[in-house]
Parts: C-alpha cells; sequence; structure tokens
C-alpha cells in the first residue's frame, strides 16, 4: 500500500501522512456515530484532567476549552470497531512495522470547534512503554484540525532521540 518513498519517509522523519485511506462514506459514517458515542457515553470523560494542564494551560485557557476523551470507541460501535481491522490501514502499518501487527488501544479524541483544548508537545511513549522501532501510532482525522484547536504537530526526526522525560506533574 505504501511507496517506497513513504515508508522511507517515516524511517527519516519518524512519521508519515498517508492521505485517502477511508473513503469519504466510511469517514461521514465514522463522523456520524462519533457523535452518537459522545451523546450517549462523552459526559462522563469531557475535561481531561493531566498534570500537564496545570503546569501548561492558564487558567482561563484551562476553563474555557474542551474535549472529549473516549477509550476504546469500538466497544460501543460497530463503525468505529471495523476501524480495527480496516485493510488499508493495516496495510499501511504492515509495510512500515512488518506483518505481525497487534492492537493495543484506541482513543477517541474530539474537540468542539473554537474550544478544542491544545495538548503540549510530548511524547507518547510515557503512556505505552514499547521496545524497539515496531510500534506505530494511527491517528485518523475525520475533519480539518487547525493547530490552535490542539492539532497535532510532530518535530521531524525527533524519533531518533530516544525516549524524553516526561512531566508527571505541576
Amino acid at each position: 500500500m505504501l511507496t517506497q518513498q513513504q515508508i522511507d519517509a517515516y524511517q527519516q522523519d519518524g512519521y508519515v501522512k498517508v492521505e485517502g485511506l477511508f473513503s469519504q462514506d466510511e469517514v461521514a459514517a465514522l463522523g456520524g456515530d462519533m457523535v452518537r458515542i459522545i451523546e450517549e457515553w462523552g459526559e462522563q470523560t469531557i475535561g481531561w484532567k493531566g498534570p500537564w494542564r496545570d503546569r501548561y494551560l492558564a487558567d482561563e485557557e484551562r476553563q474555557n476549552t474542551k474535549a472529549v476523551f473516549l477509550h476504546n470507541p469500538q466497544h460501543y460501535s460497530g463503525v468505529w470497531g471495523r476501524v480495527i481491522f480496516h485493510e488499508k490501514m493495516l496495510s499501511c502499518v504492515g509495510d512500515l512495522i512488518g506483518n505481525s501487527v497487534q492492537w493495543h488501544h484506541t482513543v477517541l479524541h474530539a474537540k468542539p470547534p473554537e474550544m478544542g483544548t491544545p495538548f503540549p508537545m510530548h511524547q507518547d511513549y510515557p503512556f505505552y512503554p514499547h521496545d524497539g522501532a515496531a510500534y506505530v501510532d494511527c491517528l485518523l482525522h475525520l475533519d480539518d484540525a487547525p493547530i490552535d484547536s490542539g492539532a497535532l504537530q510532530v518535530v521531524r526526526g525527533s524519533h531518533e532521540n530516544g525516549p524524553l522525560e516526561h512531566v508527571l506533574g505541576p
């Protein structure tokens, strides 16, 4: 599925952006079911209070931003459950780390327009420790995500630095 140029870019930069893996119909179905999941289950998970918020966000910003975080949306939705087995996505992952792919977990992050909560720069490693390079995060955007709403930003080549110290509290 991936070209050799994409694989080389991933190895050099530490990430690769692959567009068009999901059809417009698949994205529409995921978006529609995401709304249902948030309406039915999101109240329990609004406003994650990670320790980094106290260190990096001003009081006003903490109070005026929101995000819904729901772990394992595939437990709440067959539409989201099919993402785990999406043939094109798995093909891309296999091209990067080999065909012995194991799924760790999924997280749905929904950020309302104008109120999306930003995340400070960090590595996911402290949350999901692993050995070696055979680990891939897959991110699926259903909508455009502006930087000021907390869109993902990547530091090209930072994977070469290995795990960095993580902020655990204020």
